[in-house]
């Protein structure tokens, strides 16, 4: 802004305009009220998995008003009541997710009576926000169950409730308590380390195996194309040698015919 213009007030509503080519937005509002305005979004660690972007034609608030601060958009509710979070160590928990093709979400269509995700207490018909920090929108069941499958033990499940029920107490305590680490990722404990410590080890024991194969076929054909050379080499000699004695032979019975 110029500086004489007047201060801007600290939140303003705008409008916003997203770039999916350059996957960038840009902004609208009072203070730019025929012009977009390009402007960075950064977004606190701790609300990341927590925040849908603003599509194109949304009305948000902006946290400050100039392009040179930073932004941030809430324009989901903040973790309340009806969020939860929760740990889940094996599988899929006993979760059946489907999508709800009217709003998108992923939405836990089924929860299996006994099974882990039961026993700590997540509702039939919650709303998954994100696994493991990673939001669940715009990803399929398929997909949202490879998730689950590829992520590190114990997996953090963020749902909303379904309307304003309450959850209910677990029928048991989770296996191991969440504890996350400096970047507020969950942090693994002993076990998931050795085990990704086995993975890494495997996965270098077999790229090192398949150096070795490769250097020993480079090898095995580096000698055997030596040996062809040498072979050929041999021949080419064996020929020169059968052609000078051919001449020679025939150098001998000319000096006799001419003798004669």
């Amino acid at each position: 802004h110029k500086p004489s213009a007047k201060p801007p007030p600290s939140i303003l509503k705008v409008q916003v305009k997203a770039d999916m080519r350059t996957r960038r937005l840009y902004f609208r509002g009072a203070f730019s009220a025929n012009k977009w305005v390009d402007a960075r979004i950064i977004l606190p660690r701790c609300v990341r998995p927590y925040v849908r972007l603003p599509h194109h034609g949304d009305t948000v608030i902006m946290i400050g008003s100039s392009c040179e601060v930073p932004f941030a958009f809430l324009p989901r509710p903040p973790l309340c009541q009806r969020h939860k979070l929760y740990g889940v160590d094996g599988g899929q928990g006993g979760m059946r997710i489907k999508i709800d093709r009217s709003t998108g979400r992923a939405i836990i269509d089924k929860v299996q009576k006994g099974q882990e995700a039961a026993e700590i207490g997540i509702l039939q018909g919650s709303h998954l926000f994100a696994i493991n920090r990673t939001p669940t929108e715009g990803l399929s069941a398929s997909r949202i169950r490879e998730v689950i499958a590829e992520a590190p033990r114990p997996i953090t499940i963020h749902v909303q409730l379904p309307g304003t029920m309450a959850a209910p107490a677990p029928t048991r305590p989770m296996s191991r308590p969440l504890q996350m680490d400096a970047e507020g990722q969950p942090a693994l404990d002993g076990a998931t380390r050795r085990r990704l410590a086995k993975i890494e080890a495997a996965v270098a024991r077999r790229i090192q195996q398949i150096d070795d194969s490769a250097a020993r076929r480079v090898a095995m054909l580096e000698a055997s194309a030596k040996h062809k050379a040498e072979e050929m080499a041999e021949a080419s000699a064996e020929i020169s040698l059968k052609q000078l004695n051919a001449q020679r032979i025939a150098t001998a019975k000319a000096d006799a015919k001419r003798r004669i």
